[in-house]
């Protein structure tokens, strides 16, 4: 099944949420089961979602319903893919962080929502707050990625069926609050291209930076790839028509919705100096704002720096910093791939990395420790 590139085809795709988790979303609402988004977004954000009997019913329907794994569902290729993501794990999550999300704040109409809900940007010069959002993303990267995620009750389905609810949350919220949210000119919030589109960075836009960094992706490795997170996509709510099956379709979707939603927007702009700031903020002694801006500029080129207000740059310490990063990419594939034990050292040193940075930028660092009464005074 081909993508469709009929524009008014993507345009009626930006009236369309995800009817099933808004029904979902608004039952829960009417029966009283919560009175605010706050309480929502603790319930999602807070708590595992395979929930005991207390469980109000249009909760259970949805996972229930939900979690149902599609018809062409392989697991032979997602156990390829997560191991894939083991091998690629930190220079994917740098490609994420210079490529994929940039790419999502290019879209002028789908920055809106982003910025509008404040869960992305930087309060004044707090970075913190942007750090955990941003993580979440990573996180949820992670998840899905992770080996064994979609077997039964698995890290990756319970976090896209949270993930979905909270945008299913986003749009309810955002409608039905004092600011008036122009549909007609924005479309629904999280829209069924905007969905399609970030998908295709996830998948398509990874392994294109991957391999902009050096790294060697088979054709079985990237088709894998791309159907671990055509899996994700079909669980996220994302309509079966929208998803692409592999890689070439996947990157006809990518460029139709860059060319008809790239533009630029100063929400996009705000979003991307969150980034910065943000990836800063991690190694303030090794990442220059400037470095940071250049690479990002390398990662998406000038018509998605153009539409997220960063200028490109070079020079000889930027040259040579390029060919450094793809010299030594390069040699820790190759022996990765030609020696089974150096490869078996460096999944495990890779997997371990990102856990433990993803534990330490969390709210999951470790147990709170209660102080004891008595000291309390």
């Amino acid at each position: 099944m081909k993508i469709s590139l009929d524009n008014a085809y993507w345009d009626l795709q930006r009236q369309i949420g995800d009817p099933f988790a808004d029904t979902t979303i608004e039952r829960l609402i009417a029966d009283g089961s919560f009175s605010s988004a706050r309480e929502i977004m603790t319930l999602l954000t807070g708590n595992k979602l395979f929930l005991p009997e207390s469980t109000p019913p249009a909760l259970k329907e949805y996972v229930l319903q939900a979690s149902i794994l599609p018809e062409w569902f392989d697991p032979e290729k997602i156990k390829q893919a997560e191991r894939i993501s083991t091998d690629f794990g930190l220079v994917g999550a740098f490609v994420l962080l210079c490529k994929s999300l940039p790419e999502c704040y290019a879209l002028h109409r789908g920055a809106q929502v982003l910025h509008a809900t404040g869960r992305l940007i930087a309060h004044k010069t707090v970075v913190a707050p942007y750090i955990h959002r941003i993580m979440e993303t990573l996180q949820f990267a992670s998840s899905v990625m992770q080996q064994g995620g979609f077997t039964e009750n698995g890290r990756a389905i319970e976090a896209i069926l949270k993930v979905r609810l909270i945008h299913a949350a986003i749009r309810y919220f955002t409608k039905n609050s004092p600011a008036e949210w122009d549909v007609t000119e924005l479309g629904v919030p999280i829209n069924q291209e905007d969905l399609a589109f970030t998908l295709t960075t996830f998948s398509y836009s990874v392994i294109i930076g991957s391999r902009m960094a050096g790294i060697k992706v088979s054709h079985n490795q990237r088709e894998n790839f791309v159907h671990m997170w055509a899996v994700t996509a079909y669980l996220l709510g994302i309509t079966p028509e929208n998803i692409p099956m592999d890689f070439e379709q996947s990157g006809i979707l990518h460029r139709k919705i860059l060319a008809r939603q790239a533009g630029y927007s100063p929400e996009g702009e705000d979003l991307t100096k969150s980034l910065v700031e943000f990836m800063h903020y991690l190694c303030p002694s090794i990442i220059t704002r400037w470095f940071t801006t250049h690479l990002i500029h390398h990662f998406v080129g000038e018509k998605v720096s153009n539409a997220i207000g960063i200028s490109s740059g070079t020079s000889r310490f930027i040259e040579s910093a390029e060919k450094i990063l793809h010299k030594t990419i390069n040699i820790f594939t190759t022996y990765e791939q030609s020696t089974p034990l150096f490869g078996k050292i460096m999944r495990w040193f890779t997997h371990n990395v990102v856990k433990a940075v993803l534990a330490h930028y969390s709210d999951r660092k470790s147990q709170q420790f209660q102080v004891p009464e008595s000291l309390t005074g």
